[in-house]
């Protein structure tokens, strides 16, 4: 092809075809740049006043939250200090009342070959002891016997239990001192 131009216009075409191409390249991607940022911009914002309130309500419940943990650990501290005092006074009950080893021990020590046990119950501060003897005179020596022991002084053996003479069953109610 036939070169009509010379090479100094030749150029200053190439340097202006370039320029201008540059200039609507750069034109080009600040509007899509705009639209991008027109067509963005309200959901960022609505994501950003969405993340405050929600950083908000967060901060409320938290608030709300210690306080209530605190009413809680206060309540919880005064049922914990009325549990203590109530097991304090039951261990000291406990401490005071004679030990049930010794109290079925008792029984037993005044048990003789006459008097056969049924059964043995301890329950706080009364002691139910029922069996059968040979005679109500063995029953009445077994309670007798019973009575001389301090823990076992408040026995009761009701008068109905020496109606029979032979194979008397008895139940015999000790309230311990």
């Amino acid at each position: 092809m036939l070169n009509l131009l010379p090479q100094e216009d030749k150029k200053k075409l190439v340097t202006d075809y370039k320029l201008r191409f540059s200039t609507t390249t750069a034109a080009f991607i600040c509007i899509l740049l705009i639209v991008a940022i027109v067509g963005l911009l309200p959901a960022y914002l609505s994501r950003r006043s969405e993340m405050q309130s929600l950083m908000e309500q967060k901060q409320q419940a938290d608030a709300q939250n210690s306080e209530a943990s605190l009413q809680e650990a206060g309540r919880l501290a005064a049922e914990n200090q009325v549990l203590v005092a109530f097991l304090g006074k039951r261990v000291d009950a406990l401490r005071q009342a004679p030990a049930t080893t010794a109290i079925i021990q008792g029984v037993l020590d005044k048990k003789t070959n006459k008097v056969t046990l049924t059964s043995l119950e301890v329950s706080g501060n009364q002691v139910s002891v029922r069996g059968v003897a040979e005679t109500r005179a063995n029953l009445i020596a077994f309670h007798e016997a019973l009575r001389q022991n301090p823990l076992f002084k408040n026995s009761i053996l009701p008068i109905s239990d020496l109606a029979k003479s032979v194979r008397v069953e008895f139940s015999i109610a000790i309230t311990l001192p």
